[in-house]
């Protein structure tokens, strides 16, 4: 899905990781995170939990999005994880999976 993708990718520079965000258009994205470590099992969990809150802000199109990263098992240095969620327009709400792998340049849908 592109829109998650370009949503993944924009960095968001009106706060930092662990920051409320201010709200409005220029919340866009998500914080930069090229200083998260991918050792640190709380740091993953903020990551996460801050990409989930951006899809259920800017993707409606998804509800109930959870987000897992954890280290990647070739490249300790980089994550790799997994967003779950429903799309919302059907009427069986079809369950949808992305897999995720992020480093400091940025989060791909792998």
């Amino acid at each position: 899905m592109a829109s998650v993708a370009a949503l993944l990718n924009t960095r968001c520079h009106t706060h930092k990781l662990g920051e409320e965000p201010p709200g409005g258009p220029d919340d866009y994205g998500i914080p930069d995170f090229s200083s998260v470590s991918a050792a640190s099992e709380s740091s993953r969990a903020l990551l996460a939990a801050v990409i989930a809150k951006k899809i259920a802000r800017f993707e409606p199109r998804l509800v109930n999005a959870s987000v897992t990263l954890d280290r990647d098992p070739v490249n300790p240095g980089r994550l790799r994880g997994a967003v779950r969620a429903h799309l919302a327009d059907f009427p069986m709400s079809e369950p949808v999976t992305f897999e995720l792998a992020g480093s400091a340049q940025g989060v791909t849908l792998a």
